[in-house]
């Protein structure tokens, strides 16, 4: 009389498959883009500055500098936290 409706599972989207599909194509685009580290030679080019930048330094003659390698890097797919910690800065400071 009372019959129990079976549930097709393999139909289903499952909590976990989308968090797994994102996490894929995310992987799949890091292969495409450039390093930080490319990124920051293409953007600034002297090595001197680059060490500056890179060891956390805040003095505002590198703002532009940080700024062009910020955007390109967002550009590239990095987020700012990302940028943030590869140059010894948070990422709200960027």
């Amino acid at each position: 009389m009372n019959e129990v409706e079976e549930t097709d599972y393999d139909t289903l989207n499952e909590i976990g498959d989308r968090a797994y599909e994102i996490m894929m194509k995310s992987s799949i685009n890091t292969e495409k883009r450039l390093s930080l580290e490319e990124i920051m030679t293409g953007e600034v080019g002297c090595t001197e500055i680059i060490n500056k930048i890179m060891n956390g330094s805040r003095e505002s003659r590198y703002k532009e500098y940080k700024l062009k390698y910020a955007r390109k890097a967002q550009e590239n797919g990095y987020t700012l936290r990302e940028i943030g910690l590869s140059i010894n800065q948070s990422g709200v400071s960027i």
